[in-house]
């Protein structure tokens, strides 16, 4: 079962380590690529903050849902059409922390038994970071999924700044 709570401040606790890594880091640095074609690590915090914009949508539409909503976007064409390249890496992360601290109080206000509602198989849904087994999918997996989504993400940009 999930809790709403917890899920938030593991949110919290990622949002953290972000804003830290990023702030640190020489400006410069968040616009490299590590190769043609790869996105910068501007480019992954303005990814992240259309991930907190689509899922935030889905935080709200699921909880009245009878079945899991969760609509595709294409990221790649958010990041380019976007430039999030050519904006300063603070501003970019300021943005995104803001978020997704509204998002993990979203969360922790999602009630139990809301959160763990079954919303359809989970054969039929895609969850990339958390761990599923057979039955239901609920909101709890969405939101789940989401952090282990940035966690990800957390990892890439560390080494995209840690590059001389």
């Amino acid at each position: 079962m999930f809790e709403g709570r917890r899920i938030a401040a593991d949110l919290r606790e990622a949002i953290d380590e972000i804003v830290e890594m990023v702030l640190a880091a020489p400006e410069e640095r968040s616009a490299r690529r590590p190769a043609p074609g790869d996105w910068c690590a501007r480019e992954v915090i303005g990814h992240l903050i259309d991930s907190a914009c689509n899922n935030h949508r889905r935080f709200i539409v699921n909880q009245s849902a009878g079945r899991l909503a969760i609509d595709e976007y294409d990221q790649n064409a958010w990041v380019e059409r976007q430039h999030y390249a050519q904006q300063p890496a603070a501003r970019l992360v300021a943005l995104w922390a803001v978020y997704n601290r509204h998002l993990a109080d979203v969360i922790e206000q999602i009630p139990g038994d809301v959160l763990n509602l079954g919303r359809g198989s989970l054969a039929d849904f895609r969850f990339e970071y958390i761990a599923t087994e057979g039955g239901d999918a609920t909101l709890g997996h969405v939101a789940a999924d989401y952090v282990g989504h940035i966690r990800h993400h957390l990892s890439e940009i560390r080494e995209l700044l840690s590059r001389p």
